[in-house]
This record gives structure tokens, C-alpha cells and sequence, in this order.
């Protein structure tokens, strides 16, 4: 008990030391420098809740498009930033069929993403 309390109070005190450390850059640079540590899943999280509330509210969809299809296209972007943000949760649970897969997808919603980048807008 006493153990556990003592390593919970280290850290407490380590976590706090490295903010302090690592405010300047923070301040400097506008984001902390354990975001660049993976930038892909930092980038998800970012955009991820962003992309699923501009589905729910979003006005309209890209000339020529049904909005069936941008909604389909908007889950599947929403599945590839979902997929980069758990990716490292359970892979080994998977077969590499499936992973494959998940993967063609994923390669897919990041295509999407880059293709109607300027439609992200209502």
C-alpha cells in the first residue's frame, strides 16, 4: 500500500517536471514535443472527432455526388483516422487476411481525405 502510494506521488512529481521542462518548447512551437513521438496517431486524434461531427452536421455534399455517396465517403474517411488512432489496441488479435484488408480500407479513406480535402467545409 505504502509502495503504491509512494510510486503514484513519483509520477505525479516526474509528470509535473517534464511539463515544466517541456513548456518553453510547448510555448515556442504551439505543441509538445511527445506529439511528434507518432504524428500519424496525433494527427487522428485531431482530426477524427472533428470528422465524425462534420457528418453529422454537415449542409451539403461535392457537385455531382448523391449524399448517400459523401456520407459513405465521409464514414470511410472516419474509419481510416479511427483505424491510425486504435491501431495499436489489438492488431495481433487479427488475421493478416483481415488486417489486409482493414488495411485496403484504410489506404482508401486516406486516398478520400486527400481527394476531397477542400469539400470539408459546410
Amino acid at each position: 500500500m505504502i509502495k503504491t502510494i509512494f510510486y503514484k506521488i513519483y509520477f505525479k512529481i516526474k509528470d509535473l517536471v517534464y511539463l515544466l521542462k517541456c513548456t518553453p518548447y510547448r510555448v515556442k512551437y504551439g505543441f509538445w514535443p511527445h506529439e511528434l513521438w507518432a504524428l500519424d496517431w496525433t494527427i487522428a486524434k485531431f482530426i477524427l472527432p472533428r470528422l465524425i461531427q462534420f457528418k453529422k452536421t454537415y449542409a451539403g455534399f461535392p457537385v455531382g455526388m448523391t449524399s448517400k455517396e459523401w456520407n459513405n465517403i465521409l464514414r470511410n474517411m472516419i474509419s481510416s483516422f479511427h483505424y491510425t488512432s486504435k491501431q495499436f489496441d489489438s492488431e495481433s488479435l487479427k488475421s493478416p487476411e483481415a488486417l489486409q484488408e482493414e488495411y485496403k480500407l484504410y489506404q482508401q479513406g486516406l486516398y478520400n481525405f486527400a481527394k476531397y480535402f477542400g469539400a470539408l467545409w459546410t
